[in-house]
């Protein structure tokens, strides 16, 4: 149960950095709180697990899927496609420990 509330939360937080800014201030959230405390999180957890692989491939799509969007077409990926790759980097381990 507390490996998916973790899931859970870092999901979570992952969608809520992505949203459009005039959302989150809605509720009060700042992107950069939100990304700071997503970033602290994988770290900690990935660390924990032991594999630091994986941080540094999580932190990179996080950075390239937030990137702001004329840079990313200037290199030519498209943001929303890092978007997804990060949920799958989030959710593919979990899945794969319930199959």
């Amino acid at each position: 149960m507390k490996k998916f509330l973790l899931i859970f939360l870092t999901l979570a937080m992952v969608l809520a950095i992505n949203l459009p800014e005039g959302m989150l201030a809605q509720v009060g959230a700042s992107p950069n709180i939100l990304l700071a405390a997503l970033v602290a999180l994988v770290i900690a957890g990935l660390i924990a697990n032991e594999h630091f692989g994986l941080v540094i491939v999580v932190v990179g799509v996080a950075v390239a899927a937030n990137a702001p969007q004329e840079m990313a077409d200037s290199i030519g990926y498209s943001r929303e496609v890092m978007m997804a790759v990060l949920v799958g980097l989030v959710l593919l381990p979990f899945v794969a420990r319930q199959l």
